[in-house]
């Protein structure tokens, strides 16, 4: 699938698809040149042109036929789906991609048994978060969710991804600099309600106070998190076994040492 000039895209092969050329079309199809399109998906837009064919008594192209359906099929071969129909549906996608993401997600990493996993989790939800926003929007975003992620480390000042991860996962099963407050007492992740910031004090001028809902956007809990080790000093994983190895991450005590 060749992208647009200046647009991300994710390319997806299905085992069996058919490559459209969509030349011919002004603009091209979706505004794209060429698209692929499933196999399935395909077999039925012919089917489709065989009625109109013999309707008209004429042969049509297929991307004639393409363009004429592109306002429902683009939709549906875009970057992320369109959002539910139903109530039901629209409830479920903002509790589980959007508002309870980052406890469910953060409550995986905590459990993570390696650096890769723990990634793999954060990577997950951040995924999930990017497709969600958009079908709440009910548009395609103009650059992809691989895009979005490594522009998001960047500006978070992440080199190392399974480092970072694995520190979070770290902070949050010790407890020593952040406290994961559960409901019941309960270690689920469905149960987490908050996470509780031990050391805010030692961060001058911190903006974001002592406590993090669990419910709330993903990068915005992980932006948090993030600066509140940074600003303690723990910028990777080894930073982390220092401050917290030593007098168990309380100041006070390392003074009385």
């Amino acid at each position: 699938m060749a992208p647009s000039k200046g647009v991300f895209r994710v390319s997806l092969h299905p085992l069996e698809v058919h490559d459209l050329d969509c030349s011919s079309c002004d603009g091209g199809c979706c505004g794209r040149v060429r698209i692929v399109i499933p196999q399935d998906l395909w077999l039925v837009i012919q089917e489709f042109k065989k009625g109109l064919e013999a309707y008209h008594k004429t042969k049509l192209a297929s991307c004639e036929i393409f363009k004429l359906l592109e306002p429902w099929l683009c939709s549906a071969l875009g970057r992320v789906p369109r959002r539910p129909v139903t109530i039901k549906g629209f409830e479920e996608m903002l509790s589980r991609d959007l508002m309870f993401k980052p406890q469910y997600m953060l409550g995986r990493v905590a459990l993570a048994p390696d650096p890769g996993t723990a990634w793999r989790f954060i990577l997950l939800g951040l995924k999930a978060w990017f497709t969600g926003v958009h079908r709440v929007a009910n548009r395609q975003p103009i650059t992809s969710d691989v895009a979005y992620t490594e522009r998001l480390l960047t500006w978070l000042g992440v080199t190392n991804p399974y480092d970072w991860a694995w520190t979070l996962r770290n902070a949050l099963r010790d407890e020593v600099l952040i406290e994961v407050v559960h409901s019941q007492n309960w270690r689920y992740t469905q149960d987490i309600v908050e996470f509780r910031l031990r050391r805010v004090d030692d961060c001058p001028n911190w903006p974001w106070g002592s406590t993090l809902d669990a419910a709330g956007h993903v990068p915005v809990v992980l932006l948090i998190l993030t600066r509140y080790l940074q600003c303690l000093g723990a910028r990777s994983f080894l930073d982390y076994l220092k401050m917290t190895r030593q007098g168990n991450g309380n100041p006070q005590r390392r003074e009385e040492e």
